[in-house]
């Protein structure tokens, strides 16, 4: 359909319930659903009035840093590692590392395994995950120090939702893997939230106050996650 000169297509499914509903993915596609009994003409109608809004989302999409959960080891993919955007270079060497060179992000693989597609998978994935263990297991202490906090266990773990959970019965805190994708200034933020969560297990105004008191600008740090989206 065509509005006001702007082409909006999308895709209409049919369901039993009653109301019209709108829907914009993270790839800017827009879906409605519809009542069965609605006329073609009236859902044009309704997705018309939205148009404002719709073109403002699709351009805030377009303004994010869609993450594979699956990645793809071969040079030249481009790999958001720590909120910058790096083509991947793979080298054979005679071990596996990573180290960042200008715009690259090379992943020097044991030359016997260059052609093996599951062991570089395997062991890039397990160089992320000990390299933000490391930065995370800073950024933990120096708010346990502050707080005056114990912590029993911190896990690095691939999730879905969150980008981290706090178990304050157990003093155990989960970070998703994903955040190896984020600037450091979120993936700190993330960090007070999960500690913060120890003194105060609910989200609540003194756990705010909390979070506030270590990290004034917060609110700022933790809007920039709402850039990067996992698929």
């Amino acid at each position: 359909m065509c509005t006001n000169g702007q082409v909006i297509s999308y895709q209409l499914t049919r369901t039993s319930r009653k109301n019209i509903n709108i829907t914009i993915k993270n790839d800017g596609f827009i879906y409605v659903s519809a009542p069965r009994n609605v006329a073609l003409s009236e859902i044009n109608k309704i997705v018309s009035s939205k148009t404002d809004w719709i073109l403002k989302t699709q351009k805030n999409m377009k303004s994010k840093k869609i993450i594979k959960s699956n990645y793809s080891i071969r040079t030249n993919t481009l790999f958001y590692y720590y909120g910058k955007a790096l083509k991947l270079k793979v080298l054979p060497s005679v071990s596996n590392s990573l180290i960042i060179e200008e715009n690259e992000l090379i992943f020097y693989v044991k030359k016997e395994y260059i052609e093996d597609a599951q062991y570089k998978y395997t062991e890039f994935i397990k160089l992320l995950r000990k390299d933000l263990k490391k930065v995370t297991t800073k950024m933990v202490e120096k708010y346990l120090n502050k707080m005056e906090l114990e912590l029993n266990t911190l896990e690095i773990r691939t999730m879905s939702a969150r980008w981290g959970t706090c178990i304050p019965a157990k003093k155990k805190i989960l970070l998703n893997f994903h955040l190896v994708h984020c600037p450091p200034e979120a993936i700190e933020y993330v960090v007070l939230h999960e500690v913060s969560h120890l003194l105060h297990p609910n989200h609540s105004k003194r756990f705010y106050d909390t979070i506030a008191l270590y990290m004034p600008n917060y609110k700022e740090r933790k809007a920039i996650l709402q850039d990067y989206i996992i698929q």
